[in-house]
């Protein structure tokens, strides 16, 4: 079971992005520099992605994180992302929803290497268990997540990435 949700855990860090710029030449003319009509708004740098994740039987996770960006320039990028997960497990019989967000940013120092840092703050049920495995109590909790890391991004055709991420959680606690 330990190595099923440590496998689970490391691809929920896998991401793909659409909307994103298309690879072009380095002295190309970038479509992220200032707009020709001098607009600060400008709809072609915003960008949608997130990751998705499921299994099913008697360990069950749904993972859903849409993530809405938008890149400043051609190195800084910075959003929102969501999140909703689902797990059950059949025997002992638990279930839990957990659900937050937070925003982000991101710099990328080359086309395909950058560093992301995110501060998630997810609402999580947890359940008190007491010697004989009963469950004493449960409540729900807001936890906070200042993640800190870096990544690859791989492009799979046209405007599209598959991003792998490494990320710190730099609040070591006992919710998180």
């Amino acid at each position: 079971r330990s190595f099923l949700v440590i496998f689970i855990c490391i691809f929920m860090c896998l991401w793909s992005y659409s909307q994103d710029y298309k690879t072009m030449p380095e002295d190309a003319k970038d479509p992220h520099q200032e707009n020709q009509s001098g607009k600060k708004f400008d709809w072609n740098k915003v960008y949608v992605g997130g990751g998705m994740g499921m299994q099913f039987g008697t360990f069950t996770y749904v993972d859903v994180s849409p993530v809405f960006g938008y890149r400043f320039n051609k190195e800084l990028s910075a959003g929102m992302g969501l999140s909703y997960q689902f797990l059950r497990i059949k025997n002992p019989k638990f279930s839990s929803h957990t659900y937050g967000g937070g925003p982000f940013a991101r710099y990328a120092f080359t086309r395909s290497l950058f560093a992301h840092t995110e501060y998630q703050i997810l609402n999580s049920e947890f359940y008190l268990v007491d010697h004989a495995g009963n469950i004493d109590s449960q409540f729900r909790k807001n936890v906070h997540y200042p993640w800190l890391g870096g990544g690859l991004r791989q492009a799979i055709g046209g405007n599209s990435y598959m991003i792998i991420m490494v990320l710190y959680n730099l609040n070591e606690s006992t919710y998180s």
